[in-house]
């Protein structure tokens, strides 16, 4: 039915109302409701991202092993992606941009922190990123994405801070608390 079929069933009188009505109903419907003018903002939809995210906090901020950690970590990924594949609103798109930053930080920190162990490192040394040759394309990656200091030494080898991984779940925290923020702002009071 096109627009112009409607106006012209309108001026027919009531009976050709109540069908053009039933017809944009059915139309809303059918589009999942594309027809509406305004999306609300649906703060319920965060529910399970800020559970898990709060998870992964807590656990760094208490102590807590590589095995530990990663289940958590790949837990709020899940999460986020699910989240990722729901329409949203703006508001909406930029609280879950900021829990996707927040996650990406924490898996880097968790692929770093496997690096790390499988190069010797033990916690409160310099991770060594390699000696005279090349670290892998993923670490070389992770390094420039997070823009982690990178210690040149004399004999050619670099390193990371030992608190490179630290770092990381700073920047994952500081990223979600932002998120976590705009939410309750856009939730009200």
């Amino acid at each position: 039915m096109s627009l112009t079929a409607t106006r012209v069933r309108l001026a027919n009188g009531e009976e050709s109302m109540k069908r053009v009505v039933g017809t944009l109903v059915a139309l809303g419907l059918a589009t999942g409701g594309v027809l509406s003018c305004t999306k609300s903002f649906d703060a319920t939809k965060f529910d399970s991202v800020v559970r898990k995210y709060r998870a992964v906090t807590e656990a760094t901020r208490t102590g807590v092993s590589l095995i530990g950690l990663q289940p958590k970590v790949g837990e709020f990924e899940t999460e986020v992606a699910v989240l990722g594949d729901k329409p949203m609103t703006e508001k909406e798109s930029t609280i879950y941009s900021k829990f996707k930053t927040a996650s990406e930080r924490y898996r880097d920190s968790v692929t770093l922190w496997k690096y790390a162990i499988s190069e010797g490192w033990t916690p409160g040394s310099y991770i060594r990123l390699f000696a005279a040759g090349e670290p892998t394309d993923e670490i070389t990656m992770l390094v420039q994405r997070n823009a982690l200091s990178v210690i040149k030494n004399d004999d050619g080898s670099q390193d990371l801070r030992p608190e490179a991984i630290q770092d990381l779940w700073d920047a994952g925290r500081e990223a979600g608390e932002s998120a976590a923020t705009e939410l309750k702002i856009q939730s009200g009071p």
